[in-house]
């Protein structure tokens, strides 16, 4: 029975360590079909001390940028001073703030209002929760089918 427990336990390590081993923090994503991106150790636990950015760029540059949050959206709620995901429009921390997000509830969906979205995701020293996923795509109008 221990060795069971203990077999079970190891298992259970091991693939946490997948998980952050697989984790990608920041980078770049050009669309070509709908992905998703985490924060690292998602569902599990992010780590502390992170600093990730990604910028998601639309190939076109009349295209829009579409992201969904996972309902499952947990990052330490203190007035998203600690730990938080800020969304802006553009390449960098310069561009139009879209929102910043902490806590429990996952934000609505977004729609870029350019080709490009900067997603930042900023965690502490301390308490920690499971994290984010987002879907994202190109968002389909009009405009965008001609």
């Amino acid at each position: 029975m221990h060795c069971g427990l203990v077999f079970v336990l190891f298992m259970g390590f091991l693939l946490v360590l997948e998980a952050f081993k697989n984790d990608k923090c920041g980078g770049n994503i050009r669309i070509s079909s709908p992905s998703y991106l985490t924060s690292p150790g998602y569902p599990i636990s992010y780590p502390p001390t992170q600093r990730c950015v990604w910028v998601i760029s639309a190939p076109g540059p009349h295209q829009r940028i579409l992201i969904n949050f996972n309902p499952h959206f947990d990052l330490e709620d203190r007035e998203c001073k600690y730990d938080y995901v800020e969304v802006r429009d553009g390449v960098d921390e310069n561009g139009q703030l879209v929102g910043k997000y902490c806590g429990k509830i996952a934000p609505s969906a977004v729609v870029s209002s350019g080709n490009q979205l900067f997603i930042k995701f900023v965690s502490d020293y301390e308490t920690h929760g499971a994290g984010f996923s987002i879907r994202y795509e190109i968002f389909k109008t009009e405009y965008s089918r001609i």
